[in-house]
């Protein structure tokens, strides 16, 4: 079997039988674990513009999901991936402080 494969069902039965994983169990499945924190990353980042991209006005967050769309964890390099999220979710968490800083301001 593939070591990453066998390494993310060791954590995956972990996970069920002891409802915990530690960060050593993390590193050796560490190929399946940077996926889905880059497919949780796209998911956060697809629901902010869905339902918050009129408030957010940030362009960058449309440049990211055209540049790296939901689903495209298994031919992207997570290197080029967070070397854009980073700076975005930086932005984003500007603009989310500002606005609520202008909403008690305004209450």
């Amino acid at each position: 079997m593939n070591p990453a494969l066998e390494a993310s069902r060791k954590l995956l039965y972990k996970v069920v039988s002891d409802n915990t994983i530690a960060f050593s169990d993390e590193k050796d499945a560490r190929r399946w674990m940077s996926g889905f924190y880059v497919s949780n990353i796209q998911f956060r980042l697809a629901h902010l513009r869905q339902y918050f991209a009129e408030d957010l006005n940030a362009p960058e967050l449309d440049d990211m999901l055209v540049h790296w769309p939901l689903n495209s964890t298994g031919s992207m390099e997570d290197t080029a991936f967070f070397e854009e999220a980073i700076p975005c979710v930086e932005n984003l968490s500007k603009r989310i402080c500002d606005l609520v800083r202008e909403t008690s301001i305004a209450v």
